[in-house]
Parts: structure tokens; C-alpha cells; sequence
């Protein structure tokens, strides 16, 4: 039932981050604005321990970055601004 809390804690502390980043007038990165708020949480004065065991950690997180990444051909994103192959030729 720990794992669940975890999961939870996390979950909710990403969708805020995620508000938060939307909501500063500043364009802060939304990673920098995830650790910002990973910090908060761990913070030793607020009493929040979000212990994360190794098994949770294989079983949650990783299958989702390994399956986006075998999806993304390699060194090609979204967000270029024009195609490195045509300015070759």
C-alpha cells in the first residue's frame, strides 16, 4: 500500500509541477520547475519521505522512457527548426 501512496504522491506532484510551469510568467524549463518541486517535497522540515524502492522504480518508470525512446529515431526530434539533411546537398 506504500508503493500506491508513492505512486500517488508522485503522479500529483508532476500534474502541479506541470500547472505551475504553465502559470510563471517567466519561460522556465518544465524539468527545472520539476525539480524545483521534488526538492520541496524532500525537504526535511515538511515531514514528506518519499521512499522509492529499486523494484517500483524498474516497474513504473523505466518501461514508459524505454518505449518513447524506441519510437524517436535517433537524433531526430519534433522541435527542429528545418530538416539537417536538406542543408547538406
Amino acid at each position: 500500500m506504500q508503493s500506491a501512496y508513492t505512486v500517488l504522491i508522485l503522479l500529483t506532484l508532476v500534474s502541479l509541477s506541470k500547472l505551475l510551469g504553465r502559470m510563471i510568467p517567466l519561460p522556465v524549463p518544465l524539468p527545472l520547475v520539476q525539480i524545483a518541486a521534488g526538492a520541496l517535497l524532500a525537504w526535511p522540515t515538511l515531514g514528506l519521505h518519499v521512499a522509492l524502492d529499486p523494484e517500483l522504480f524498474l516497474f513504473l518508470f523505466l518501461p514508459p522512457l524505454l518505449f518513447v525512446d524506441a519510437y524517436t529515431p535517433f537524433g531526430v526530434t519534433k522541435w527542429t527548426p528545418f530538416n539537417p539533411y536538406k542543408s547538406i546537398g
